[in-house]
């Protein structure tokens, strides 16, 4: 990232996303080194607060939603409030979506199996409710992810896996693919503006990828690239009524593409590795199987919402993963003093035995 700044067209842009980066990165492995101590009170109390941040956050959501955004008016006018309708609620969508499966884990250890269950679908219908399409596919296919675990979990993970790496190598072709799927989707009479705009997005930043395949354009150039902010006839509905929309609004809205596009090969290469250590790290690391599940719905949820969704450098975005994952780590970790206390109790047991023997 540092040494595309040689090229990238907007080198002081650059500078101030790379230096976010590795705060957030430090900061990040500073909260995981936490959540990997935590005790087994300190576990369950990051239990029960998740479960009641969820709680909170369903609440406020919902009487956002149902009253036309009260509390939005009260802090930010009438003006502020709700102006981009359901999209308001993106943001928090997409915080549902990646945390909805380690909810479910701390649900079932505080309240049990069916409570877990419960407050997923509970999640599921408020996505539905508020019409986030990405956010719901990203829950719906980790929930598919985690019956595939608790299935086979070995081959599931490499499943999961390989479907990643796939669904990377063929990021280029959306070139190709975009106007296809933009012309079928118009052939059977669904048309809607986010997906073709998405889908005119992708084109052009695969045709951009092109262009720079090995050394990329440089990092968060995506703002910068040549004809990106040309804008382009964006289909809104089945009449052929029309708006005007930009090849590339700030990202691609695709993690992984904007990583080709931006760091070329050797960075799409290396978040493909991350990606995939992560993957072996719950497969090796996490014995019991419900929580493998858990783990993995997780992973899968942050993939799918990096790949449809946030710019892969946005600051809050970029916490909310490390967050994410420390509150995972610190939810399925089996606290250090369980089990220093249970061997500290066996070879209590085990000395006293042998004493008890050398007296008789």
């Amino acid at each position: 990232a540092a040494i595309t700044m040689q090229w990238s067209p907007s080198q002081g842009r650059t500078q101030h996303v790379l230096t976010n980066i590795v705060m957030l990165i430090v900061g990040g492995l500073f909260l995981i080194s936490l959540a990997r101590n935590c005790s087994a009170g300190e576990q369950r109390v990051i239990g029960k607060a998740l479960i009641a941040g969820f709680a909170t956050a369903i609440a406020f959501i919902l009487i956002e939603f149902v009253l036309d955004a009260p509390v939005s008016r009260l802090l930010n006018g009438d003006e502020g409030a709700g102006s981009y309708g359901l999209a308001f609620f993106n943001r928090a969508s997409g915080l549902i979506a990646l945390l909805a499966w380690t909810l479910v884990l701390a649900a079932q250890r505080q309240a049990g199996t069916l409570f877990a269950f419960g407050a997923l679908l509970t999640c599921i219908v408020i996505l539905a409710i508020l019409n986030s399409s990405a956010s719901l596919l990203a829950l719906l296919v980790a929930s598919l992810a985690a019956a595939l675990v608790l299935a086979v979990p070995g081959i599931a993970i490499w499943v999961i896996g390989l479907a990643t790496v796939i669904s990377i190598a063929v990021l280029p072709m959306w070139t190709i693919w975009a106007p296809d799927i933009a012309d079928y989707l118009r052939a059977i009479g669904h048309v809607d503006q986010g997906i073709n705009h998405r889908l005119a997005i992708w084109e052009f930043a695969a045709d951009r990828v092109i262009d720079k395949p090995i050394s990329g354009w440089g990092l968060d150039a995506a703002r910068a690239i040549p004809g990106g902010r040309e804008t382009f006839d964006l289909l809104v509905n089945i009449d052929g009524d029309t708006t005007p929309g930009e090849f590339l609004p700030l990202h691609p809205h695709n993690g992984f593409l904007q990583i080709w596009l931006e760091l070329g090969l050797p960075g799409i290469l290396l978040v493909g590795f991350v990606t995939l250590a992560a993957l072996r790290a719950i497969h090796k690391h996490v014995r019991h199987r419900f929580e493998k599940a858990c783990v993995a719905a997780t992973c899968v949820a942050g993939i799918l919402l990096f790949e449809l969704s946030f710019g892969a450098w946005q600051g809050w975005w970029q916490a909310t993963l490390w967050v994410a994952a420390a509150l995972t780590i610190a939810v399925v970790t089996r606290p250090m003093e369980r089990e220093s206390g249970y061997s500290a109790t066996r070879d209590r047991s085990a000395a006293s035995g042998i004493a008890g023997h050398r007296r008789r």
